[in-house]
């Protein structure tokens, strides 16, 4: 009977074991660059990658298949004739937006699939120009090509699987490079910003020191200076009382014509009189200052949510090793 609850217990333990495993590793996600990084053969399709910024949002994604392409069959890809912004769209289409590997390919029906890509998802692929056919051939060839291809457009053919980690995320190594004339087409680089032509209108204020107050005014709004952030040659850093609105770019105060009210005399003592009940029963805005806001609330139920997972799951793994201890002893 001893025996029997030893083993029971440490299959318990086992289990608690695996679990925390694959929350680790769930948590953890997994990194493209890393995985491709053991086989030399994919150093030109990771560098790529990461050239188009493109392997930070495979890592972010879940659920999808990356179609690796060895350096000898990278083609005209490293040939430079494309901009990185066209070289990342023709990448895209390497990424489809679900999960296969070695055993679902074989499974495939011998009619094509479509499956959506990560270029499809970006927002430039026309109509179904980001959707790639995966077809099932007779002897278990499994062949990949861009949907509405032309004719004279030969498809790639997977190799082998490379990584894979079930229903999260596979690589697996095709033949060759998939594109597309929309792919390829031309990416317009990003408008440089001229900082020069942006600032060089000049903007004025008047700033007047008194009584130890600085005041700025622009004609448009007036602030003063309410504190110094920092005072280090060359750079000096001042907390204003109001944003500055340059007169260049705002409609100017008009000027005040009315005349100066006339000082008030000594105002007259009122007696005070008690608060009704209402009044009284009335919170102050100290008590509302020092109760809970709705946004400390909504914070405090986000943090919450937030930590009931890893508490759950600390909670589990509790009970769990005292279930196993009770029965091991």
């Amino acid at each position: 009977m001893d025996l029997r609850r030893r083993r029971l217990a440490l299959a318990v333990l086992a289990a608690v074991a695996m679990c925390a495993a694959t929350l680790t590793a769930v948590v953890e996600g997994f990194d493209i660059l890393e995985i491709l990084g053991k086989h030399d053969e994919f150093s030109q399709f990771c560098k790529l990658l990461n050239e188009t910024h493109l392997a930070g949002d495979i890592n972010r994604d879940r659920t999808i298949t990356v179609l690796a392409v060895a350096n000898g069959d990278m083609g005209h890809l490293t040939g430079g004739h494309y901009s990185l912004g066209t070289l990342r769209h023709i990448l895209e289409l390497h990424v489809v937006a679900d999960y296969y590997d070695d055993k679902k390919l074989k499974q495939l029906s011998h009619a094509a699939t479509a499956a959506s890509t990560m270029f499809q998802r970006s927002g430039f692929a026309p109509g179904m120009a980001g959707y790639v056919n995966i077809t099932q051939h007779r002897g278990g060839k499994v062949s990949f090509i861009v949907d509405d291809a032309a004719d004279s457009v030969k498809p790639v053919t997977y190799v082998k699987q490379i990584e894979s980690h079930r229903y999260d995320y596979s690589v697996l190594q095709v033949s060759g490079v998939l594109s597309s004339p929309e792919a390829e087409a031309p990416v317009a680089p990003p408008a440089p910003v001229n900082l020069t032509d942006t600032n060089k209108k000049d903007y004025t204020y008047e700033a007047e020191s008194k009584d130890d107050t600085v005041t700025l005014d622009t004609t448009v709004v007036t602030s003063t200076i309410q504190a110094t952030v920092r005072d280090d040659d060359p750079l000096a850093v001042y907390a204003v009382s109001k944003f500055l609105q340059p007169k260049e770019l705002f409609k100017a105060k008009t000027a005040d014509l009315a005349p100066a009210p006339a000082p008030e005399g000594p105002k007259k003592k009122k007696k005070k009189k008690p608060a009704s009940g209402s009044a009284a029963a009335a919170p102050s805005d100290d008590d509302s200052a020092d109760g809970p806001s709705a946004d400390d609330s909504s914070d405090d139920a986000a943090d919450k949510a937030a930590a009931a997972p890893a508490s759950l799951f600390a909670r589990w793994v509790t009970i769990a090793v005292a279930l196993a201890l009770a029965l091991a002893a």
